[in-house]
């Protein structure tokens, strides 16, 4: 470009740059003054705004309150004939009125809020005026602006008869008041406290007083104590004036009451009618004080203030005044030209700093441009050029290979010498090759619509060696084309320690299998023993034994129970491990497995002085398919926990439905305790294998850490989770929320207890709200607290707290009768008249006992059925067991010998099992399913070949869960160790299905059992002849001869499952040791006389 043309556009340019920032210098000058202008307009007219809104607040206040209190003394008025007719406890007042000396408070049957009343209206002649004035002061203690009670401000006063008979007044008068009133006497006090509303009442004519109500008073500026707001309200009956509404407002609430929430403000004032008063409060600044003086010196001024507001300036004050119709006060504001300047300068200094940021902005973005317009783009240009050579460089230093492909050309645009050696280093077409070889790569594994992709690429490179390479690519553009750009990673390293990391994978997986079938197999050869051991400790502790040899073998017993429990958890960590642990839906009740577990856990938990609940929803009373040998291990995991970390308060169980869907129901199983707590640090690691809270919890109290760690996992595995909420020193909650899927349902069954009133009485506020909803449940009406005039039929006394027996006592008795729940209780309801005792751990039995005080039917699993010895039964079947195991042979021999059984064979495998039963066949075969040669399966299939009805019987040490597929064809199981209940069930159903038995069967009456009635039987033939020899010996005192007839008779009632009563003989038992004769007796006849009336 020539000199001259670019020395004239420079000129050009300067002069438009500077022109213009000059013309909008100026206009930006306009513009500040002309917004200054506006500013002080917008600030006056606030200020008038900001008076208009409080006087007309002021204004709107006394209407209302003018309005409120005519429409009441109106309305009265109205209805005044009406209102005489209403009940008011004359009488009551009246006769407190001469007692109390004329003076009076009211209570709640009178008035909403208290009032004073002073009255000498005591005789007969005064009835009918005290009762139309306590109506009134009824109905007005209702208004809101007397009500004290309320929110806000409300007012004081009284109301008054016109011959000083009656007052009263709210609030309550002092004592110091109403003991002047009482030596004054009534209408004395009274014409002392109504003279001045009086006074005005009589300067105005009587018709006008009507119209004009409510009357204002003006202030007395001399008496800062009275309130500065005073009005009254005359009531008329007919023209008659008969009672007056005497109001004030404290000095202190006066500008409160008339601005509301805005509160005073220093430039707003109101004064009295003549203006000569300040009616709000008191200047609290010299400011308000300067402002009052101005007003005193220009009140010519101040009142020609009428109902429009009006504004003048005089003196360096701006003034707006208005008149308060009604009381005729006059509203002020005032405020100094200076206000005007502190209120208008964040504008002026806003405007100002816009002005001069504005003015300086436009002249440096001028010399900014005219100085730096030209240079930076030479710089930039140059700069530019400096850029790429960087970027070469650095994509040359780069530890990873760069290349820039371009698809359409089919060229390689850049390649830096990192990606060269590792394509090889060969010639260009073989680097077009390779790029070729990628780009077919890319677009196989790429996605549709993504830029961005990572293939690995295997190529040959130098020497013949091939290599992985990783490369990662993106779309771009370069040099102004599309292209493709290409980093290159070599991948070798990393395929080696890929290759290394799963070789130690395999290695660590085979040696944690080994670890788990090292644990399955010890573990597994642990329990067998372990079963005989338990089993011959089962038959040690029926024969005769000492006191302190029975309580030896009641402690082997835990151990061994303990240790098999340690042992069945970590076969079941480590078949979690190994993911072999299945779940197996069975039909099931929820509440039942519930009870179950804290029956079990109730003698431990008792023992220890720990108070014991089991509280479970109605609602969970339904049938669902769940695993309930799971939940049973999860339940009993957490109260054993609860068990062992609680020394002193409570542990309670609880279920509750908290969901019910269509194909599943969620229950939320709960053990609640107040022992040592969980920090909150380790509430997660608390769910891990072999952890707890610190080492010093397994020195003190023991543990593997394996029972919350497989209540987790296991909970998981039903498809619920577990959590914890836990405080040191506290306790802890532990709560299961576990799915279940629900049975067909079947039709509602009726309410067993429709029609039954009950009361509960229970110190715990858990097990009350369960026991009611129980009991509504089952239909009963519940009465809540005292049935003093409502009769009920049933009382259920719960666990009562001190005191309770005494207090219970002294109320009126049941029409039914009593049931006591204790934690100690049977679990079948005992009867002694009316009063039933049955345990808290057990729902069923506490439905029997209340049905059976109803009058119905008991149906009980729990009730025993017949007394019967098993010592003198020899049953009549021929049984053959299959056990590898010599241990287990022999204690399932003395298991049999002790039911009565006699012909028992014995074979140590299947083989020889099968070549007895060809031999003779037996009534019954009882087989281990793991057994060398032929296991208990296959001697199952082999015995179905040759009878199909041929009852076989499997033993298992495994869990029921696992074994399932295995013995579904069998007739029955047991599970090791076998106890003496579980073969004796397998026994009687035998004898049912015996061919020999089926007369009987179909003779007796359905649910009946063979075996039952042989051994009632016979017991009976016996019972005569062991009563005479425990009762001889009782009479003789021969404590040897005694404790071998009881414990006689405990075998025969072990037998037949009849805990109840065996109970009653292992104390007997206990007593005959190391009790008094006078005990023993006592004991031993309750005993018998339990027997006899079972064998009835």
């Amino acid at each position: 470009m020539p000199e001259r043309l670019l020395a004239r556009t420079e000129q050009y340019y300067r002069r438009i740059l500077y022109g213009s920032a000059a013309a909008l210098s100026f206009a930006i000058i306009i513009s500040a003054l002309l917004f200054g202008s506006w500013s002080i307009d917008q600030y006056r007219d606030h200020q008038m705004t900001q008076f208009v809104r409080k006087s007309e607040g002021v204004q709107n206040e006394v209407d209302k309150l003018s309005a409120r209190l005519t429409q009441f003394a109106s309305l009265y008025e109205s209805i005044w004939k009406l209102r005489q007719t209403d009940a008011v406890p004359l009488h009551r007042y009246a006769h407190r009125l001469v007692r109390d000396g004329g003076v009076v408070v009211t209570d709640g049957d009178l008035t909403a809020i208290p009032f004073t009343v002073v009255s000498s209206l005591n005789g007969p002649q005064g009835e009918a005026h005290l009762a139309m004035a306590l109506r009134v002061v009824r109905d007005l203690s209702g208004v809101p602006s007397i009500d004290a009670r309320k929110v806000g401000v409300t007012l004081e006063g009284f109301i008054y008869s016109q011959d000083a008979r009656f007052l009263a007044s709210s609030p309550v008068m002092s004592l110091s008041e109403m003991q002047q009133a009482r030596s004054q006497g009534p209408r004395a006090f009274v014409e002392s406290r109504i003279g001045a509303f009086e006074q005005l009442l009589a300067s105005i004519p009587p018709n006008q007083a009507r119209q004009l109500r409510p009357l204002w008073l003006p202030a007395d500026s001399g008496e800062r104590q009275v309130p500065v707001s005073r009005l009254a309200v005359p009531m008329y009956q007919g023209d008659k004036r008969v009672l007056t509404m005497a109001l004030s407002l404290p000095d202190k609430e006066f500008m409160h009451f008339f601005l509301g929430q805005n509160g005073p403000d220093g430039r707003f004032f109101l004064l009295s009618k003549d203006a000569h008063q300040n009616l709000g409060d008191q200047p609290s600044s010299s400011e308000e004080r300067a402002l009052l003086a101005q007003i005193d010196a220009n009140l010519a001024m101040v009142k020609r203030a009428g109902a429009v507001p009006r504004a003048f300036y005089k003196d360096g004050v701006f003034y707006v005044v208005q008149r308060i119709s009604g009381p005729a006060w006059i509203a002020v504001s005032a405020y100094p030209w200076q206000d005007l300047l502190q209120g208008l300068r964040r504008e002026f200094i806003t405007a100002t700093l816009i002005c001069v940021f504005a003015l300086g902005f436009i002249w440096a973005s001028a010399v900014y441009f005219d100085l730096r317009i030209t240079k930076p783009l030479l710089e930039s240009a140059e700069h530019l050029i400096e850029a790429q050579h960087f970027s070469k460089a650095i994509i040359d230093t780069l530890p990873i290979g760069i290349g820039v492909y371009a698809p359409d050309t089919g060229s390689v645009l850049l390649e830096n010498p990192l990606a060269r050696h590792m394509r090889g280093g060969k010639s260009l077409d073989d680097g077009l090759r390779f790029y070729r070889h990628v780009m077919q790569e890319r677009s196989v594994g790429m996605s549709k619509g993504v830029s961005h992709s990572f293939v690995e690429v295997l190529w040959t490179m130098a020497e013949g060696k091939s290599g992985y390479i990783g490369v990662a690519s993106s779309q771009t553009r370069f040099e102004g084309r599309p292209a493709v750009l290409l980093g290159l990673v070599d991948l070798n390293e990393r395929k080696a320690n890929e290759r290394l990391l799963v070789e130690a994978k395999h290695t660590a997986d085979e040696a944690n299998r080994a670890k788990s079938m090292f644990l399955a197999i010890v573990s597994h050869e642990i329990r067998t023993p372990l079963h005989g051991a338990m089993g011959h400790l089962e038959l040690l502790s029926r024969s005769l034994l000492g006191y302190e040899q029975r309580e030896w073998v009641e402690m082997i017993q835990r151990s061994f129970d303990a240790l098999l429990g340690l042992v069945n958890d970590l076969l079941d960590s480590t078949k979690l491990e190994a993911n072999a642990l299945q779940i197996s839906p069975v039909a099931m009740s929820p509440n039942q497995v519930v009870e179950s577990c804290a029956r079990s856990f109730e003698a431990a938990i008792i023992r220890s002085g720990v108070a014991f609940y089991c509280l479970t929803d109605p609602d969970a009373d339904q049938v669902v398919e769940g695993d309930e040998q799971r939940l049973t291990q999860i339940l009993q995991n957490l109260l054993g926990n609860a068990a062992k970390f609680t020394e002193r308060g409570s542990i309670a169980i609880s279920s509750r439905r908290i969901r019910q869907e269509e194909s599943e129901v969620w229950i939320r199983f709960e053990v609640r305790d107040t022992g040592i707590g969980i920090p909150a640090a380790m509430q997660s690691a608390i769910f891990k294998s072999l952890a707890q809270a610190d080492d010093s919890i397994s020195r003190r109290y023991g543990g593997t850490g394996l029972g919350l760690f497989l209540c987790r996992n296991l909970s998981h595995l039903m498809g619920g989770e577990i959590s914890v909420r836990s405080e040191p020193g506290v306790g802890s909650v532990f709560r299961v929320d576990l799915p279940f899927k629900p049975t067909v349902r079947t039709g509602a069954q009726a309410s067993p207890l429709h029609d039954v009133s009950a009361q509960v009485v229970c110190g715990d506020p858990s097990s009350y709200a369960a026991l009611v909803k129980r009991l509504r449940h089952w239909g009963a009406t519940v009465v809540e607290g005292e049935p003093v005039n409502q009769p009920i039929d049933i009382r259920l006394i719960a666990q009562p707290p001190g005191g309770q027996w005494q207090a219970l006592s002294a109320i009126r008795l049941p029409r039914l009768g009593t049931v006591s729940v204790t934690v100690k209780g049977p679990f079948a309801p005992r009867l002694r008249g009316q009063h039933v005792e049955v345990s808290s751990m057990t729902s069923s039995g506490l439905l029997d006992a209340l049905i059976h005080l109803t009058g119905g039917v008991v149906v009980s699993p729990e009730m025993p059925r017949a007394v019967a010895s098993d010592e003198s039964i020899g049953l009549q079947l021929d049984i053959l067991i299959a056990e590898d195991d010599a241990v287990n042979r022999t204690l399932i021999k003395h298991q049999l010998a002790a039911l009565g059984c006699q012909q028992v064979r014995i074979a140590v495998d299947g083989v020889e099992a099968l070549e007895m039963w060809l031999e003779r066949r037996a009534d019954l075969v009882i087989t281990d399913l793991g057994m060398p040669g032929l296991d208990g399966v296959g001697l199952l299939q082999k015995l179905r070949e040759l009878d199909p009805e041929a009852r076989v019987v499997a033993t298992s040490a495994s869990a029921a869960a696992e074994i399932q597929a295995d013995t579904q064809l069998f007739s029955d199981q047991l599970q090791k160790p076998v106890l003496l209940s579980d073969l004796r069930r397998v026994l009687r159903t035998t004898m049912l299905n015996r061919p020999d038995n089926t007369k009987i069967n179909a003779s007796r009456e359905p649910g009946s059992d063979e075996l039952d009635v042989l051994l009632h039987q016979a017991f009976r033939a016996e019972w005569g002849k062991e009563r005479d020899q425990i009762e001889q010996a009782l009479l003789e005192r021969d404590r040897d001869v005694l404790c071998r007839r009881v414990h006689r008779l405990q075998g025969a009632l072990m037998a037949l499952g009849l805990d109840q009563l065996v109970d009653e003989v292992k104390l007997l038992q206990r007593q005959c040791v190391k009790g008094d004769w006078i005990t023993i007796f006592a004991s031993c006849r309750q005993l018998i006389g339990n027997v006899d009336t079972r064998i009835k």
